[in-house]
């Protein structure tokens, strides 16, 4: 990852063309929003808890975007959302408890705010980044709080005390789904620098598709049901992240929303077994495409940086020019069965002369500059099959597609370009070049041809410099 992705990972990226206070306003409109889309839409029987809580990944992300200013709008958010279903005779009895529930829920979210800060600098990038986000982010957090709420409740006289182990288990499966879908999709979404049109479409018919087998599945054939996973899955290979996870909140919040009340396919025995059967679904679902996803970027990623340093061994990051090696590798596959086979070839060595004085006179800056002159000198004079290397420092090699003569012809034009150069930056430097060309005989191995070039360049250098000297 860049420092410019870390950057924009947590709280110090900012918002365009928007202050604290009208975000801060929309943060707690989307938490109470989605708090009552998940009452109201998402509750699963028997105990009627929402199967997802959104509202403590959009805290998560306010604290992570806005600091701690987001206290007291989450706070004031969870208060509003809650009170309805807490209120009780007892007025004052019913503000404390739904005061406590919203203290959990700031303090929670404030908290795995600071631990994303700490183990997930730079988002997630890696498939380690989700075990990681899981198990040391949310696990110790969310138990606690979901433990406290629990608490809460039984104190308040909301639900009995048997209840206990069925509610921890609901809201902690509640709250780390909900936290990981919104903040996967909040990491995606700041990361993504373009959109395109094509990806857009087939994140839609992705969501239509995945809408058209679970209502298959819920009217007709239970099977089904299982469509929706190529759907979610196949967007891991054509769609960037925020595409992915787009999809995947779409599908996962149709699931609860078609199937938590009645559960459709996934009925069981007992309600209990229904429920944890639909929750295995959609965690398995949840997990298999943000694990997939990583594991595939994480992958180009590495290909990336396998090609980059292929790039970096084979070529000269200066001129661009291949190196040593890669040329002698490329040059005798050329020969030998590639487009200089069976055709009269040459090669030439081009030496500049007297560098180490540009060097000394107008420092290396210059010397960078002429060297990379000179080698747009080289390869635009270049022809189909013609390869062109920097073999160090100032020398040159060129393989040619040409019988010799053709070939005397080429290096001279580039003698004369070279000796024509001229520097904005320093009008007093001129620079000249000595070429060694000889020709390639069939069968020839580019090393001994390469040491006949080499000759020719030492006469060149001992007759004055400046000229082209040919071994026949």
């Amino acid at each position: 990852m860049t420092p410019t992705v870390k950057a924009q990972s947590h709280a110090s990226a900012r918002l365009p063309h928007l202050n604290t206070f009208p975000k801060l306003l929309i943060g707690g409109l989307l938490y109470y929003a989605l708090a009552q889309f998940g009452m109201t839409f998402m509750a699963t029987q028997p105990a009627n808890i929402t199967l997802i809580w959104l509202s403590v990944g959009v805290a998560l992300v306010m604290y992570l975007r806005l600091g701690k200013a987001s206290a007291i709008v989450v706070f004031i958010a969870s208060f509003a959302a809650n009170y309805p279903g807490m209120q009780v005779a007892d007025m004052v009895h019913g503000v404390v408890h739904t005061s406590i529930a919203a203290l959990i829920d700031t303090l929670a979210p404030w908290v795995m705010a600071g631990l994303v800060k700490r183990h997930l600098q730079s988002g997630l990038s890696r498939f380690q980044d989700l075990v990681t986000l899981v198990v040391r982010v949310y696990l110790l957090p969310i138990a606690l709080s979901v433990v406290m709420l629990t608490v809460n409740l039984i104190l308040g006289g909301y639900i009995g005390s048997e209840l206990f182990a069925q509610y921890v288990l609901q809201l902690l499966f509640s709250d780390i789904l909900g936290a990981l879908l919104v903040y996967a999709f909040f990491d995606a979404f700041v990361k993504q620098q373009q959109w395109p049109l094509r990806q857009s479409a087939l994140a839609c018919a992705s969501i239509v598709l995945a809408l058209a087998a679970m209502l298959t599945a819920k009217l007709w054939l239970g099977g089904f049901i299982f469509a929706v996973l190529p759907c979610v899955l196949v967007m891991i290979f054509v769609c960037a992240s925020v595409f992915v996870y787009s999809v995947l909140l779409a599908v996962v919040a149709a699931l609860v929303v078609l199937f938590g009340h009645d559960f459709g396919p996934f009925i069981q025995d007992t309600p209990m077994q229904s429920l944890f059967m639909l929750q295995s679904f959609i965690v398995t679902l949840s997990m298999l495409t943000i694990g997939g996803r990583l594991l595939q970027s994480q992958l180009l990623n590495e290909t990336d940086s396998k090609h980059y340093w292929q790039h970096q061994a084979r070529f000269d990051d200066l001129t661009q020019l291949m190196q040593r090696n890669a040329f002698m590798d490329a040059a005798e596959h050329s020969l030998r069965c590639g487009g200089l086979k069976g055709k009269s070839s040459s090669i030439a060595v081009v030496d500049l002369d007297l560098f180490k004085k540009v060097n000394d006179r107008f420092g290396h800056q210059a010397g960078d500059e002429v060297l990379e002159c000179v080698a747009y000198c080289l390869t635009k004079q270049l022809r189909e099959h013609d390869l062109a290397a920097r073999f160090g420092g100032e020398e040159f090699v060129l393989l040619l597609s040409a019988h010799l003569e053709q070939g005397c012809g080429i290096v001279e034009r580039i003698r004369i370009a070279i000796s024509e150069l001229t520097f904005d930056d320093y009008p007093e430097l001129r620079v000249t070049c000595s070429i060694g060309v000889t020709h390639v005989n069939q069968g020839e191995d580019i090393g001994s041809a390469l040491s006949r070039a080499d000759g020719s360049l030492y006469k060149a250098k001992q007759q004055g410099r400046n000229q082209v000297c040919i071994n026949h």
